[in-house]
């Protein structure tokens, strides 16, 4: 699959999330630069009702279609994706957080490039153990992708090993992982178009966009669950979710207004884009206030597992996020009421203490974050987010013979350790 894009191929980027499925397809411009030339998205029809993986596959189907039709009027060209890429929700991926330690040799040598690379070879081994049964007795697990946190040397945090002296080294990582069984139906759907495809979580697209940052609260306002991805300096990664997200706006709509859940999310849709009169506009912004603020306490309350002090500057992403309710999302989580994990009942007190100073809302650019996929011609939503940072992901690996090698020791290390892995993506 790597080749195809190494040739210049165009790839598409589903994403099947709860609510709506999201495609982009990506394609190498004039320029010589990799482009997002068609993007699209699609509601479910039956919003949160009964099974959704039939509702996912026609979405996603129609997510496809309406992406590669925007290409030509956006290009003057119709691109054919040769290879595809599908995004693994939050909820079907188990993460396993991992910590190694290791001890030089020779503390006063700086770290030279392939030192660096036997420690990390080291701490990517040591990672990887057998995989345990995850759910139904099965003892078939899959081997995602292993993310690399946070370095350090002698207790100080670094951006990589080589060329710093020190005797101790500490390597924080994740293993992402899922059982056969929950991927069966994302490997059927794509297997169907007959390309090359590759199964990634979308854990792994916000690790990606925040990698250019030393210090940053990623919030993911998906449709029926909240992810809250933080990265500190020497403190690692660590994921959290929240079981409200833009449906919990959408309800409570419905049931104020005596609306069907569909008009609902469409009435929702035109109060973020500015698109209701002043009237409707004030009605609705009370019900949404209302919402909003019990979506934050929740918030504060999710995020005390997050070890203090918990960075202070955040970007909010996800369709949600829309809403103009989340420009107030610093000042009213500072303010929220937080329950401490070791208490049954919430005790009042401020978030605020949590941080390392007052939080500030910043918005996330991919120009800022992306380095190989520019943005343009076509307008990425904050819904499809996740989705280009799976693109700059592939596309990084594509270039970057360093990193794609560090990815195809861990498949092999992975299939060692009795995983089931997916490593002919890589070729």
């Amino acid at each position: 699959m790597l080749s195809l894009i190494r040739a210049g191929r165009p790839f598409a980027v589903v994403d099947l999330g709860t609510a709506y499925a999201k495609a982009l397809i990506v394609a190498l411009g004039p320029a010589g630069l990799w482009n997002v030339v068609g993007a699209a998205s699609v509601c479910y029809t039956h919003l949160g009702e009964g099974d959704l993986w039939p509702e996912r596959q026609r979405a996603g189907l129609e997510a496809l279609q309406l992406a590669c039709q925007r290409a030509p009027s956006l290009t003057g060209r119709l691109f054919e994706p040769a290879a595809y890429i599908v995004a693994i929700t939050n909820d079907a991926v188990r993460l396993t957080a991992h910590h190694w330690r290791g001890t030089r040799q020779q503390p006063d040598v700086p770290i030279g490039r392939d030192e660096a690379e036997q420690l990390l070879s080291r701490a990517r081994g040591a990672s990887l153990r057998r995989p345990t049964a995850l759910r139904n007795g099965s003892d078939t697990v899959v081997h995602l992708a292993r993310l690399g946190l946070s370095l350090a040397v002698d207790g100080r945090p670094v951006t990589e090993f080589t060329g710093f002296r020190g005797s101790e080294v500490d390597v924080l990582s994740a293993q992402a992982e899922a059982p056969a069984e929950r991927l069966a139906p994302y490997k059927e759907w794509a297997a169907a178009f007959g390309r090359p495809f590759v199964l990634l979580p979308e854990c792994l697209a916000a690790l990606e966009l925040m990698r250019p940052l030393p210090s940053l609260v990623l919030v993911d306002v998906g449709a029926a669950c909240t992810s809250i991805y933080a990265k500190a300096p020497g403190r690692g990664f660590q994921v959290l979710r929240l079981a409200s997200g833009g449906l919990s706006f959408t309800r409570r709509l419905s049931r104020a207004a005596g609306l069907s859940p569909s008009r609902a999310e469409q009435i929702k849709l035109a109060y973020a884009g500015g698109g209701l009169g002043d009237r409707n506009r004030r009605r609705i912004g009370l019900i949404f206030a209302r919402g909003f603020t019990s979506w934050v306490r929740r918030l504060a309350s999710a995020m005390v597992p997050l070890r203090p002090p918990i960075p202070h500057v955040w970007a909010t992403v996800g369709g949600a996020s829309q809403l103009p309710e989340f420009a107030r999302l610093p000042a009213s989580l500072a303010n929220a009421s937080i329950a401490y994990a070791e208490s049954d009942q919430a005790i009042p007190g401020p978030a605020l203490a949590l941080f390392e100073r007052s939080p500030s809302l910043v918005p996330l650019r991919l120009t800022d974050v992306c380095s190989h996929l520019i943005p343009g011609p076509e307008a990425v939503e904050p819904g499809q987010v996740l989705a280009a940072g799976l693109a700059e992901y592939v596309l990084r690996l594509a270039q970057d013979e360093r990193s794609r090698r560090a990815e195809w020791q861990d498949q092999v290390l992975a299939a060692k350790a009795g995983f089931e892995v997916m490593s002919d993506w890589l070729k």
